[in-house]
């Protein structure tokens, strides 16, 4: 799996984007899709709540308000996916046994 920084940009005029295409992130904190409902619910209400048409002024409001709630979301999903990943010496350990026939004997001369 890939990761990459956030975009510093989510929108251009009167087009935004919105969940994974605005933040991509790992799924280990299985957050995707709910912050694309988080992030349609909170325009859709912000343009209610201000009585407003769909403007460039709003998008941008909306963008600040949802970078702060998100921006730690992908952060924490990298680390959780850190924390959850093998150590590279156990990886490296499992792909060679499948080649070497005496198992345990090869673990062993690892950890020494």
């Amino acid at each position: 799996m890939a990761d990459r920084p956030p975009l510093p940009v989510w929108g251009k005029e009167r087009v935004t984007l919105l969940g994974d295409a605005a933040r991509a992130m790992l799924p280990y904190l299985d957050q995707c899709g709910c912050t694309a409902l988080e992030d349609a619910v909170s325009l859709a209400q912000l343009i209610k709540k201000n009585r407003a048409a769909f403007s460039i002024t709003t998008l941008r409001t909306w963008k600040k308000l949802r970078h702060q709630r998100t921006a730690p979301i992908p952060r924490q999903a990298r680390h959780t996916g850190n924390a959850r990943r093998p150590p590279r010496l156990l990886h490296r350990a499992c792909s060679q046994m499948k080649n070497n026939s005496s198992h345990v004997h090869y673990l062993f001369t690892l950890f020494r």
